[in-house]
């Protein structure tokens, strides 16, 4: 269910800003990559456009659930920074397969 499935958004988007916070603090010795506010203003935003997508289908609130992907944006970047450390797995993950249509 729809609701649900942005209820539950948080279980799994903030951890996932944090660890991507603990390893640029590994990796850097400080966390200059992804601040902590932005990822609580990236989760929040993105939390709440899809909760009120659900119960309102006017068009502010469809486009601004067609725009919420920009709030992931921060933590594709720095997922896109460490993988460049390895070019032969962002080579692999580059190709589009019979599996990504089906």
């Amino acid at each position: 269910m729809p609701f649900w499935r942005a209820f539950f958004l948080v279980i799994w988007l903030y951890p996932l800003y944090k660890r991507l916070q603990e390893d640029s603090t590994e990796n850097n010795q400080t966390n200059k990559r992804i601040p902590v506010f932005l990822g609580v203003v990236c989760t929040l935003g993105y939390f709440l456009i899809s909760v009120a997508s659900q119960f309102d289908t006017a068009m502010p609130w469809a486009a601004l659930y067609w725009l919420s992907p920009v709030l992931l944006l921060p933590w594709i970047l720095y997922i896109n920074a460490r993988n460049s450390n390895y070019p032969e797995f962002q080579a692999f993950n580059d190709k589009w397969r019979v599996r990504h249509f089906v």
